[in-house]
């Protein structure tokens, strides 16, 4: 359209040039002083739990970690590397789950007699992590190990014996065979044959009252999925792989689920910096009673054996960075390992490290 002699062409929005809309963050632009601004700044903390204060009255998996001096403007806190010993045990007595209650019926109380006795007896294993063939060994080395009675009749427990399928990965608590060694309670030749024995297994030895605290016993870990079990000799197992010709075991238990299915696979960091300016959901760690905290940063997956070190160095991209919703200021923090019940993760006396990345605000 053409007004006093010109052409205009700047009545066209749709034909106009918009100013364009960056939403990437900048951390350098060019500076009036120098050729660089930064926005931001990087800082490393090394947390070393051997060098916590305190070191005799406090734990290493709960400590209070104080900066030599504080740091400002902190926008965000990630953890970027960790050195973790694994040998917190998978069976401890702080635990609460390395017992189990046996109930034994009907046991002949020597081998001469003709009378039998009714007895309750506890295993107990000691602490520690154990392998599934190694654990098996254990438990029968436990129980053909016992004493006989205060007042001289037969140890029931010396009838059982502990097995771990290295195919199935089931735990078995049977009585003994004539195969095995030792005495066989259902075997018509043996000195203490006892027609009439049966035995009961009780795994909730803490009179747990709900299922996330049965979770944690002695029980669960052995891959059994109820707290109390009877086992007479109509609970049969006949073993048709390991042995030709077949063989049947009677009054035999096997678990559900697989040996060992609540191995640490993962624990938590648990950190608190004493701030209050960061959300408190970016980590959800539910149980069945809760959640875990609101002050978990990161959750690192044990991809090692017990026994030894661990190194973590954010590779795996699982985010463990907690970012504030303003500067905020650092002096000291808390630091605890939680396992996936959200409990205190026992190190045995032994010590971790971790580093920290800050980003700062450069000003």
């Amino acid at each position: 359209m053409k007004q006093n002699g010109f052409f205009n062409t700047y009545n066209r929005e749709d034909e106009l040039i918009m100013p364009k809309e960056n939403t990437t963050p900048y951390t350098h632009t060019k500076g009036s002083l120098n050729p660089v601004e930064k926005k931001t700044v990087t800082k490393i903390i090394n947390v070393d739990s051997l060098f916590r204060e305190n070191y005799e009255s406090t734990s290493a998996s709960n400590f209070i970690w104080n900066l030599a001096e504080p740091v400002k403007n902190v926008v965000s806190m990630r953890v970027v590397a960790l050195e973790l010993p694994t040998v917190w045990y998978s069976i401890s007595s702080k635990l609460q789950n390395n017992q189990m209650t046996v109930h034994l019926y009907n046991v002949r109380d020597t081998s001469t007699s003709t009378t039998y006795h009714n007895e309750i007896q506890t295993i107990t294993v000691p602490d520690g992590n154990y392998m599934a063939p190694t654990f098996a060994t254990a438990m029968n080395n436990y129980l053909q190990n016992v004493s006989d009675n205060a007042n001289g009749n037969f140890n029931g427990l010396k009838f059982l014996y502990f097995d771990v399928d290295s195919i199935t990965a089931q735990t078995t608590i049977r009585a003994l065979h004539s195969t095995d060694t030792g005495n066989s309670p259902y075997d018509t030749t043996n000195a203490y044959y006892s027609p009439n024995f049966y035995f009961e297994i009780d795994f909730n030895t803490n009179d747990a009252s709900d299922e996330n605290a049965f979770k944690k016993t002695l029980g669960w870990f052995l891959g059994f999925r109820k707290s109390a079990y009877v086992i007479d000799k109509t609970n049969v197992y006949i073993d048709n792989i390991n042995d030709s010709p077949a063989i049947t075991y009677y009054y035999s238990l096997q678990s559900e689920a697989a040996y060992g299915s609540t191995l640490q696979n993962y624990i938590y960091i648990d950190l608190n910096d004493f701030n209050r300016n960061e959300s408190t959901d970016t980590f959800t760690a539910p149980t069945e009673n809760g959640y875990i905290g609101n002050n978990v940063i990161a959750r690192i997956s044990i991809s090692t054996l017990f026994n030894s070190t661990l190194f973590d160095n954010a590779s795996d991209r699982v985010y463990k960075q907690r970012d504030y919703f303003g500067p905020v200021r650092i002096s000291k923090m808390q630091i605890k390992l939680l396992n996936k019940f959200g409990d205190l993760i026992d190190l045995n006396y032994n010590d971790f490290s971790m580093a920290l990345e800050l980003t700062i605000l450069y000003q």
